[in-house]
């Protein structure tokens, strides 16, 4: 982006030398142009931006009908429950899945 500068060798010297190199968010140049400039311990999950209200509400209407599927076969409460969060999906289509 113009006017920012990027510290890529001096970031690159950091980490040679054993030192911290500040994180933020990397990703997609276009849906994300603040991944701009570079020189910095990227991360491609931001989790500030997952999960919305609606999310939130979808998910916990996916788990209570989980829930009471699981008590009408088994008669009883599951001791646990287990989910996978497909990062590279999320990471493309963010919550729109």
């Amino acid at each position: 982006m113009v006017g920012r500068r990027s510290n890529e060798v001096e970031a690159i010297v950091k980490a040679l030398n054993g030192l911290y190199i500040e994180p933020r968010v990397a990703g997609d140049t276009i849906r994300t142009p603040e991944v701009f400039s570079t020189g910095c311990n990227g991360y491609a999950f931001d989790p500030r931006l997952i999960s919305s209200k609606v999310a939130y509400l979808k998910g916990s209407r996916i788990v209570e009908e989980l829930i009471r599927r699981y008590r009408e076969r088994y008669g009883r409460y599951p001791e646990t429950l287990g989910f996978v969060l497909w990062g590279s999906k999320l990471l493309r289509q963010g919550e729109r899945q």
